[in-house]
């Protein structure tokens, strides 16, 4: 069974049937980038409904078993019209390219990067430049008015031609919003990590067999994962560069606590558990620039 899926069990017993669905193959068929998702499917084998796992209630069930139809509010976001438009597809042919993109009032947002295939649902339009840019979202920099609007955005490569995928979607996200880029050079305030003066290097090459690296829920996990790896997820809890100085080559494991209002929890794990430190510094980085693009002016 998968360790993280153990830990969980452990931590929230549930009683009944589990499905793995190792490499998210179920998801990527079905469409759905965001998780928990909830779908409910009759003894028919067919979708019941789409929606919060808090309108399924015993009497939702018991209701479904009897063969009654049952009408719950249908999940706002990325299954709420079944992966848009592919559901009237019904021979679903899959599209050799496609790039959609639609306002969202999606409840929770995420985004899911797959060979060829980009999705996002209830994303906000900096993290979509982000992504799409290869961009970390902190090092961008936003001259455009300011906006809490939601969108959803599906963009697809053509068969073999998945090296287009991003810019696909750079040329898809400058053609709707009117917006332009640049890439600058600048002196930008970032965290280095190095190891710990004075504190001896507790770190050992992992001995795990599978590779893992997340964060979720006030913990920082990877398994058979170089030092870098864990600099980029430091940056993102942190929202702040973080450059790996160690000079450390080896896969290494690590388990920490962090505290987004509460950096020194981060700061104290990493050197009492990892023989490691953070300190500031100012590094020239490299930036994305985004602003409103000139309006083209046509000869009158």
């Amino acid at each position: 069974m998968d360790e993280p899926l153990t830990q969980f069990l452990k931590r929230k017993p549930i009683r009944g049937w589990i499905g793995m669905n190792p490499g998210a193959a179920v998801f990527n068929a079905f469409g759905v980038p965001g998780r928990p998702h909830t779908v409910v499917v009759d003894q028919h084998g067919k979708i019941a409904a789409i929606t919060e796992a808090r309108n399924i209630t015993p009497a939702v069930l018991n209701d479904l078993l009897a063969g009654k139809q049952i009408n719950l509010p249908v999940r706002q976001g990325v299954m709420s019209d079944l992966a848009w438009d592919r559901a009237a597809n019904t021979d679903q042919t899959e599209p050799l390219l496609q790039v959609i993109i639609k306002t969202s009032n999606a409840q929770t947002g995420g985004y899911l990067p797959q060979p060829g295939r980009f999705t996002a649902d209830g994303t906000q339009l900096l993290p979509l430049v982000a992504w799409a840019y290869d961009m970390p979202t902190y090092r961008v920099i936003s001259l455009l008015p300011a906006s809490a609007q939601q969108y959803k955005l599906s963009v697809i490569a053509p068969p073999g031609r998945e090296e287009l995928l991003r810019p696909l979607t750079q040329q898809a996200l400058e053609a709707a919003f009117g917006l332009k880029t640049r890439r600058e050079t600048l002196e930008l305030d970032v965290f280095v990590l190095s190891v710990a003066e004075g504190k001896a290097n507790t770190l050992q090459p992992s001995q795990a067999e599978k590779e893992l690296a997340m964060f979720a829920r006030g913990r920082l996990r990877g398994q058979r994962q170089p030092l870098e790896k864990l600099a980029q997820l430091l940056g993102l809890t942190m929202n702040r560069t973080v450059l790996d100085e160690t000079g450390l080559k080896e896969k290494y494991d690590w388990d920490l606590p962090y505290d987004r209002a509460n950096t020194d929890v981060l700061f104290s794990a990493l050197r009492e558990q990892l023989g490691l430190e953070l300190r500031k510094a100012k590094k020239p980085m490299e930036v994305l620039i985004v602003e409103k693009a000139e309006p083209t002016r046509r000869n009158q």
